[in-house]
């Protein structure tokens, strides 16, 4: 295949790999992103030729894959840079800080619990992308975040103060 030809058949395949790729990232630019990765492997295999791990490097599904495994990794990039954030305690601004009484609460939850809470509510991540993070569902998310509200809700009371252990 010619330069040429691959230029004109990756400019075919753009559309549904573009469409592929910001189903996996939530973000245009992060897609295209990931199909100017994907153009430049697949690119890089057809010169290679056959291989034992890519018998047929001109395949229509091996870009689609490429694609696929770059948005992939545009994700996992960004995520890690959140993981480091939480990990790191990043000071949050002061409207985001929280009461100490919501603190202590908060202190009520698992770890993945405060992560989702902090993803969602501080970070502004979306359900689809906190999904990705924990390798679930978007709908898995919602259900996970309302039964950590829930959770939060059975420990504060109407008047907004903590309910405690021995006020049970």
């Amino acid at each position: 295949m010619s330069e040429d030809e691959f230029v004109e058949r990756v400019d075919t395949l753009r559309p549904k790999a573009l469409a592929i790729a910001q189903c996996i990232t939530c973000n245009f630019a992060d897609a295209e992103d990931a199909v100017e990765a994907a153009k430049i492997e697949w690119w890089k295999c057809i010169l290679r030729g056959a291989t034992p791990e890519c018998p047929n490097p001109e395949s229509e599904a091996l870009f689609y894959r490429i694609v696929r495994c770059r948005a992939l990794d545009i994700v996992r990039a960004r995520l890690r840079r959140h993981e480091v954030e939480l990990d790191a305690g990043i000071e949050m601004s002061p409207k985001h800080r929280s009461a100490p009484e919501l603190e202590e609460v908060m202190a009520l939850l698992s770890a993945d619990e405060v992560k989702m809470v902090r993803l969602y509510y501080w970070e502004g991540l979306s359900q689809a992308e906190i999904g990705k993070v924990f390798g679930i569902s978007e709908e898995a998310v919602k259900v996970r975040l309302y039964k950590i509200r829930k959770k939060l809700q059975s420990h504060i009371g109407v008047d907004g103060s903590i309910i405690r252990n021995e006020q049970f």
